[in-house]
């Protein structure tokens, strides 16, 4: 019996760490090339949310703007978040899917349209 609680223990434990290593791999740089080759900082706050700056783009006036908010969500395999576009200020729904740790898409949906930005990690 002691034999099978520790197995589940443990069992549960790797589960809970590895979610937990996986979403901290998006902590980072990424280009996002198709929004106007924006390198975008992610980041986990103090708060329990993951936000997303713009530090460097081909468009001045998107520097320093605060582009994402989001929260992870246990047992889903996004961060499920806002996304403000840097030119129209305008917000929407935003789902971060982490392909690798190399690899991330950024699919917002807004009424029947929906956009997606692929990036590509920064060293």
């Amino acid at each position: 019996m002691r034999v099978k609680i520790l197995l589940l223990t443990c069992i549960l434990w790797s589960l809970i760490s590895f979610g937990q290593t996986k979403w901290s791999a998006l902590e980072g740089n990424w280009m996002l090339k198709n929004l106007d080759n924006s390198l975008v900082n992610f980041y986990a706050g103090g708060d329990g949310f993951w936000y997303g700056k713009i530090i460097k783009s081909d468009k001045a006036i998107y520097l320093q703007q605060l582009i994402f908010k989001g929260k992870r969500i246990d047992n889903k395999n996004y961060i499920d978040g806002t996304f403000t576009t840097p030119k129209s200020k305008m917000k929407i729904d935003t789902k971060i899917y982490l392909d690798s740790e190399e690899d991330m898409r950024f699919v917002g949906k807004k009424f029947f349209i929906t956009k997606t930005y692929i990036g590509k990690r920064v060293k």
